[in-house]
């Protein structure tokens, strides 16, 4: 910083506009913005975890981002609402675009995730992940929760 001539530092510092808290979870990287992320997010992960039984421990980077994705969609769509979609000119905001642009890189996440019936067809198709059947994967669990507590039972 002490080389670049102040114009340019101050041409590059972020400027506060309405857009602000849309703008801080694009590039926020502060400490404070990393922690209200982790807030947000984990539960998100967690609920799609109890809903989602094939999702496995290496998917869980992927379902973070995804999560992620969905946090910021909701924020894009929350100002939207709130502003309304056109600018002072009567023309749209580049937040929809943004907006767009979230929701399609999330739909990706989402299909690779096997989150919608099609996508867990594919996969199941693909043979790429057996435990991709949704029956399948209840029942694994389910005797795996009896198979604990014969053992207690045997045990005890």
């Amino acid at each position: 910083m002490g080389d670049k001539p102040i114009e340019q530092v101050l041409a590059e510092a972020p400027r506060p506009d309405r857009h602000h808290r849309v703008d801080a979870w694009f590039y926020g990287r502060s400490a404070r913005a990393m922690k209200l992320r982790s807030r947000r997010v984990r539960p998100l992960v967690k609920r799609t975890l109890d809903r989602c039984p094939w999702i496995t421990q290496s998917d869980i980077t992927t379902l973070r981002a995804w999560a992620d994705l969905e946090i910021l969609g909701a924020a894009c769509m929350a100002e939207l609402l709130e502003t309304g979609v056109l600018d002072g000119k009567k023309q749209p905001k580049s937040l929809i675009d943004q907006l767009r642009r979230i929701r399609s890189t999330q739909l990706q996440y989402a299909r690779e995730l096997g989150l919608s019936p099609a996508a867990r067809m594919a996969i199941r198709e693909s043979g790429s992940n057996a435990a991709v059947d949704l029956a399948l994967a209840a029942q694994r669990r389910a005797d795996t929760e009896v198979t604990d507590a014969d053992a207690e039972l045997v045990s005890g």
